[in-house]
């Protein structure tokens, strides 16, 4: 899958993608942070309110129901507060990894990742899913607090040898730096786990 199809699904662009490689928020992915806020405090203002409703009247269904929506309004209130976190750092954080995919219905899907920090995920649209290629190996940029994928790059891992073997890593794909040179075959691999090995040195 190409870098410029996984931008237009996850909605960002050169600029965006420098500023995570940087270990930073974006102006524009500032901004789509705050909309996630102010929304999340729309849905907490009217489930507090609708709980609020419910209470006044004393039937034991109302009751029951008064509760569900206070359950909302926690929810909201605790993602408002990561996406605030999130805001204030200012940072992002990188997953490079093998990526597992997973749909959950027709507008949503599930992402895992298995990286240096174990496995994590991300929820992610279907349209974005679409985008990427599952047991890929990828680069992911992510708001830490409130786990939003903010971009996502493809990492060059070819086979080395037999299936079974590992894998030949091209590190100028991780750094996005066409310059850097390419290591020789055995010299840099990512084994099954995972994890990068080095092997050999330069003649």
């Amino acid at each position: 899958m190409s870098t410029k199809r996984i931008a237009s699904a996850f909605r960002f662009n050169e600029y965006d993608l420098n500023a995570n490689r940087e270990g930073k928020l974006s102006d524009a992915q500032r901004r789509a942070l705050r909309r996630r806020r102010t929304i999340s405090l729309a849905l907490a203002a009217f489930a507090l309110a609708a709980a609020v409703a419910l209470l006044a009247n004393s039937s034991a269904a109302m009751v029951c129901l008064a509760g569900f929506f206070g359950v909302g309004v926690l929810q909201q209130a605790f993602r408002v507060a990561r996406l605030q976190r999130d805001l204030s750092a200012g940072r992002s954080t990188t997953h490079f990894g093998r990526i597992h995919l997973r749909v959950q219905n027709k507008r949503r899907s599930e992402l895992f990742i298995e990286s240096e920090m174990g496995l994590r995920r991300f929820r992610i649209s279907t349209e974005q899913m679409l985008a990427l290629r599952d047991g890929g190996y990828y680069t992911l940029y992510a708001a830490p607090r409130s786990d939003t994928l903010l971009s996502a790059e493809p990492v060059d891992v070819a086979r080395d040898g037999a299936d079974t073997g590992p894998y030949a890593l091209d590190l100028g794909a991780l750094t996005g730096d066409d310059e850097v040179e390419k290591p020789k075959r055995d010299l840099y691999v990512l084994g099954d786990d995972g994890e990068l090995e080095m092997r050999g040195g330069r003649g």
